[in-house]
């Protein structure tokens, strides 16, 4: 089964995406996978893209994602950019 991972905006929580998340799973028969950064703090001034970003690749490691064959990303707002930063930062090849 595909995984879809959720990743919200700035200043939403985990919490607010599950009703959606339900959905997505009954309708498109993906496994719906928790990241935990969900609630994490982004309106604190002392998180940055960066942290956020590691934040990221640590929990995607911790759910085994980086060995899954296919995962979908469904990301907004800021959560776009975190995935953006994490795809250059973690994924990039130097030419």
């Amino acid at each position: 089964m595909n995984k879809l991972v959720i990743i919200h905006g700035w200043g939403d929580e985990l919490s607010t995406l599950k009703p959606l998340a339900r959905l997505l799973q009954h309708h498109t028969r993906q496994d719906v996978v928790d990241i935990f950064l969900g609630n994490y703090i982004t309106l604190d001034d002392d998180i940055r893209m960066s942290d956020l970003t590691v934040g990221f690749d640590r929990a995607w490691r911790s759910k085994n994602l980086h060995q899954e064959n296919k995962v979908n990303l469904l990301a907004y707002s800021t959560g776009a950019l975190i995935i953006r930063n994490w795809l250059h930062q973690f994924f990039t090849r130097e030419k």
